[in-house]
């Protein structure tokens, strides 16, 4: 492949892709011992890194893909309690939210889903002002 369009390597029996994105190298696995599906598999990859050149669509890499809503909500409670503003209400809000959402992927969240989600409390008698606050984070 012409230089700046990626490349796959053969790591034991597996083809691996390596590409950068914004000066970044990122890796990770084809799946498959096949070199053709390999390039296939570069190829999209390389399609997406031109769709956030271009900023039509912003690269998600591999890692940034598997984080949860759980982990957001870890990383949000160790930030406030470092700034001096855990309150024991956000320490409910997120514990409410970790549990509700704890365990979707953050990329894959959609906002159906927190139409959803809201509708449905709002049917368990949660007021609205509750429900805006767990979901403000």
């Amino acid at each position: 492949m012409a230089r700046g369009q990626g490349r796959v390597f053969l790591r034991g029996e597996t083809f691996w892709l390596a590409y950068f994105v914004r000066g970044t190298e990122h890796r990770e696995s084809a799946k498959t011992s096949d070199p053709k599906e390999a390039a296939r598999k570069l190829k999209a990859r390389m399609d997406e890194v031109g769709a956030d050149r271009i900023g039509a669509k912003k690269f998600v890499s591999p890692k940034q893909s598997r984080v949860t809503v759980g982990e957001l909500v870890e990383a949000l409670k160790a930030k406030f309690e470092l700034d001096g503003k855990l309150s024991p209400q956000n320490v409910s809000e997120l514990k409410k939210l970790a549990e509700d959402f704890g365990q979707v992927r953050a990329t894959e969240l959609t906002t159906e889903q927190i139409d959803t989600y809201k509708k449905e409390q709002l049917a368990a008698e949660y007021a609205p002002a509750t429900v805006n606050r767990t979901l403000y984070f």
